[in-house]
């Protein structure tokens, strides 16, 4: 993410793109100690199978670790 916690618009499209239609699950790993809004993993189920949205995002180039 970019200094200003925001995603670019072309990570926005991304993720929609990548969750349209799709259950999501979402895994509290943290709270953040200055607002105490949950840090989240997002995870895509599709059939049988899930994968972690960020990391579809990096593999996308449109996210970094």
């Amino acid at each position: 993410m970019k200094d200003d916690d925001n995603f670019s618009s072309e990570a926005d499209t991304a993720v929609c793109e990548m969750t349209r239609g799709t259950p999501l699950l979402a895994q509290v790993t943290n709270y953040d100690s200055a607002t105490g809004l949950p840090l989240i993993q997002l995870w895509s189920m599709i059939g049988d199978e899930s994968s972690l949205v960020y990391r579809q995002m990096v593999s996308s180039l449109v996210a970094s670790l």
